[in-house]
């Protein structure tokens, strides 16, 4: 009994055998392959000019850079006296790959404890305007201007004033779609 076992396993597996060739030469695949790659935002400073504005002038000094990497700009006045001004001018760029829609602009002011330094922000000029809410596409600029000035106040004399002011954006939403059926 035990010969006629396993002469039947060996149909059963012959059987099998045959049936899954022929099955396998039955049968087709299609695969899809894919690859993505994320694009970035980032907001830079470019053509930075600053003027001074002064009635003590050469003795006062107003000067400006672009930093490393050229996100952050730096401006520097030193021995202001009534009536004088610093005037910074820069174009802010859409350097990514992205558009940047603008969603705050912040300016910080520190070290005024006698509040004798005036920080404005005559954000935007020019034909480009940036605001709040507004977009910039990759590789656009818009203007900025802005100044600061010590008061005419005898208290401001040998005061110090130091302000921050902060651009930040977000992916710019847009409004086309491609789905496939």
């Amino acid at each position: 009994m035990s010969a006629k076992i396993v002469w039947m396993s060996l149909v059963v597996v012959a059987v099998l055998s045959v049936s899954g060739l022929g099955f396998a030469a039955w049968t087709s695949t299609a695969v899809i392959n894919g690859t993505g790659s994320a694009g970035n935002i980032n907001l830079d400073f470019a053509n930075l000019t600053v003027k001074l504005m002064s009635n003590t002038a050469p003795y006062t000094t107003c000067l400006g850079t672009v930093n490393t990497p050229p996100d952050t700009a730096t401006v520097h006045a030193n021995n202001f006296g009534p009536e004088s001004m610093c005037v910074v001018y820069a174009n802010l760029t859409d350097t990514g790959s992205l558009p940047v829609t603008m969603i705050h602009t912040h300016l910080v002011v520190t070290n005024n404890v006698s509040g004798c330094w005036q920080f404005k922000t005559l954000m935007p000029v020019g034909s480009t305007r940036m605001s709040v809410g507004s977009s910039l596409a990759p590789g656009a600029s818009a203007a900025f201007e802005g100044f600061f000035e010590v008061e005419q106040r005898s208290a401001c004399q040998l005061s110090l004033g130091a302000f921050t002011l902060t651009f930040t954006g977000t992916l710019a939403a847009t409004s086309s779609q491609s789905d496939s059926p």
